[in-house]
């Protein structure tokens, strides 16, 4: 049924209300014009800022950061999380304001905050000329930071600059490519574009002039301006961007087993940005990474979202989710050619297995994970139970006959070979398979939760808190929800979820003792949660909220 006469109604009690007021217009008229003018002049300053960083920043710079320098932004820093944290944050600032001043001479509030905009960029350069021969630490000390700081008030940048020669040393001047630069004693000085470009490496300077002469920025590099108009805002504290070729080269060259450049996979990801919001209660990241153009890989948008997250209970206090295990262990196996700091050598757990199992990690386990899968930190059910929580993991499998083979060879290995007991007990109308260990309060599980989901848990009996169903799934708690991105894409192919004050209140983490300093730290954090998803056939997007403990004294 049409609604035009309602429509009719309503359009002449605003014309006449218009009649009746007509100042009211103005006004109105008045004030869509002032916030058009704000947001067109907010949106004209960060692009004219970022037409300048990228004209300025050279192509190969393994990072480049931005980060605020405004007084509110950094107060609610310090006013996130607890007393302790506070403090530690209080001291690291302390520390930095220490290391410039004993650099350069420069108090920041004093000498540079009165001339500086509201941000600052950094890149990381890395060192020219790595071969294979050179040592590790040769080539991570090699990398120079270069600073690029906007000049709002050139005089006041001047005093600062000639007030620092007291620390720093008497400046020299030098020409190089039609530029004048400052050179002291610790760092040089250069200014292109109302920039003061600054770093300790006088290379790094000249690097830097000869990318802006010859454009070879990274406003050459592929999708960093794509990326940052999806990501940035005015109100983005920090931003990140990774050039993961570059980052990838430093990463094998700390490699125990040195991989020659040639024998190295090509690099498929081009870049990755990460952009970093305050929001009342924590922080938020928003990163994307894109492909580099050679990389003949595409991403499907209509990969679903996970339903396995079902399986796992509210009370959980971690859980990851996803898909295509053997999807992901081919991009891990193709990464750890390349990156020292990944944290499992493919080959030490494959031979781990065979050694210990009799199996074969491929064959015999990744070969049928092939569905959706989780993995789930659940607190025991007993509170009779000698450990405080277990892991339980699922796989949704396409093919559950190769996975019942999995689960047969597994049993009969650690029964003849190890000599433990395996017995099926009933837990409500499911069997569950449970081993009897040595170790008082270990318990390994398995069974079936449907025809193609299994599961297998090791740590406290949990298998109740989840056959047969669960109450309230974690995804559904509101203390899950509260944990979410408030940002992001609505179809999800994936999450990692961590309760840090849950986990610690349980006693979860058992005798394990942080420093001080990093105690502090993670007792602030009331949650971590990470999302991923498919942006677009070339990009993919992930989503992190740090959820920040709402208090001022430290959790016990």
């Amino acid at each position: 049924m049409s609604n035009q006469p309602g429509r009719v109604l309503l359009q002449r009690r605003i014309s006449r209300w218009i009649g009746d007021h007509p100042e009211l217009l103005g006004a109105l008229f008045l004030l869509l014009l002032l916030c058009g003018f704000a947001v067109s002049l907010i949106q004209r300053y960060l692009t004219s800022e970022l037409r300048t960083i990228v004209k300025l920043i050279p192509e190969d710079a393994t990072v480049t950061a931005m980060v605020s320098v405004t007084e509110e932004d950094w107060q609610q820093v310090l006013d996130y999380g607890t007393a302790d944290s506070q403090a530690v944050t209080l001291e690291t600032m302390g520390k930095a304001a220490t290391q410039l001043a004993e650099v350069t001479g420069l108090e920041f509030d004093r000498d540079v905050r009165p001339w500086i905009g509201d941000r600052l960029f950094v890149a990381m350069l890395p060192p020219r000329n790595v071969s294979n021969d050179m040592a590790p630490e040769t080539i991570s000390t090699g990398y120079a930071p270069v600073f690029f700081l906007p000049v709002e008030n050139p005089r006041r940048a001047r005093q600062a600059l000639e007030q620092s020669s007291a620390v720093a040393g008497a400046w020299q001047e030098r020409e190089y490519q039609g530029l004048t630069i400052a050179d002291s004693d610790t760092f040089s000085v250069v200014q292109l574009e109302k920039m003061a470009i600054i770093s300790p490496d006088r290379t790094a300077i000249d690097r830097t002039i000869d990318a802006y002469l010859s454009e070879t920025t990274i406003a050459k590099a592929e999708g960093y301006s794509s990326a940052w108009d999806l990501l940035a805002g005015s109100d983005s504290f920090a931003a990140l961007y990774f050039n993961v070729e570059s980052a990838s080269e430093f990463l094998a060259s700390q490699s125990v087993g040195r991989v020659d450049s040639v024998d190295r996979p090509p690099v498929r990801t081009q870049g990755s940005m990460v952009t970093l919001f305050l929001a009342e209660d924590g922080v938020e990241l928003n990163g994307l990474s894109w492909l580099a153009p050679s990389s003949d890989r595409r991403y499907d948008r209509n990969v679903p979202t996970p339903q396995i997250a079902e399986v796992i209970p509210d009370f959980a206090v971690a859980a990851i989710v996803g898909l295509d295990f053997p999807q992901i262990w081919r991009d891990y196996l193709r990464d750890s050619q390349v990156n020292a700091l990944l944290p499992i050598d493919p080959q030490w757990l494959r031979s781990a297995l065979s050694s210990t199992l009799n199996l074969d990690l491929e064959k015999d386990i990744i070969a049928w994970t092939t569905g959706e899968f989780a993995l789930a930190a659940i607190p025991a059910a007993s509170t009779q139970s000698p450990l405080p929580l277990g892991v339980a993991a699922f796989v949704d499998t396409t093919d559950p006959k190769p996975a019942d083979t999995f689960f047969e060879k597994l049993d009969r290995t650690v029964r003849d070979r190890y000599g433990i007991a395996v017995e099926p007990e009933k837990v409500g109308d499911r069997t569950v398979l449970r081993w009897t260990m040595r170790q008082q309060g270990l318990t390994v599980e398995h069974g079936w939760l449907t025809r193609t989901m299994a599961f297998f848990s090791v740590g406290a009996v949990v298998s109740d808190t989840f056959v047969g169903g669960v109450e309230v799934p974690l995804v559904d708690s509101d203390r899950f929800r509260a944990a979410l991105p408030t940002s992001g894409l609505d179809n999800r192919n994936g999450f990692f979820y961590l309760d840090v004050a849950t986990l610690l209140a349980s006693g979860g983490l058992g005798s394990l003792r942080l420093p001080a300093e990093q105690d502090a730290i993670v007792r602030a954090i009331e949650s971590i949660t990470v999302t991923g998803g498919i942006q677009d056939d070339r990009r993919s997007r992930y989503d992190v909220f740090v959820r920040l403990v709402n208090g001022t004294d430290s959790v016990e």
